[in-house]
């Protein structure tokens, strides 16, 4: 048991979710808590909570920024989801390093599409 604990801990990442306003006002304690890991940034709820309506508004780039610039300052790796693969490379720059590429759902979606590829209909 000693060893699966010790060799859970060095395997765990903690990820803190950043997806609501109240949140950017606190990115400094967030960052700087000891044991997290990872930012990630939750654009749609980020927005919503934001009360704009795009995730391409300009005070939520400059939020997504602000989370992207406080995550390289302490060390703590930045996360998001990025549904054009192109956009990885600018938030890159930014300073973020975790790209989800594809939803749960898509990915769950386009797999049953494909095997609805594979069955024959019965007559």
């Amino acid at each position: 048991m000693a060893d699966h604990v010790r060799d859970s801990a060095a395997r765990t990442a903690v990820v803190a979710q950043i997806e609501d306003e109240e949140a950017l006002s606190n990115m400094e304690a967030i960052a700087s808590t000891t044991g997290i890991d990872c930012l990630f940034v939750g654009r749609m709820d980020l927005t919503i909570s934001m009360g704009a309506y795009s995730p391409l508004d300009a005070r939520v780039v400059e939020a997504v920024e602000l989370i992207c610039q406080t995550g390289r300052r302490h060390g703590k790796a930045v996360g998001m989801f990025i549904p054009q693969g192109e956009d990885c490379a600018i938030w890159q720059q930014k300073g973020a390093s975790l790209f989800l590429l594809g939803s749960d759902q898509q990915l769950l979606l386009d797999g049953a599409r494909l095997l609805c590829t594979k069955i024959t209909p019965m007559e």
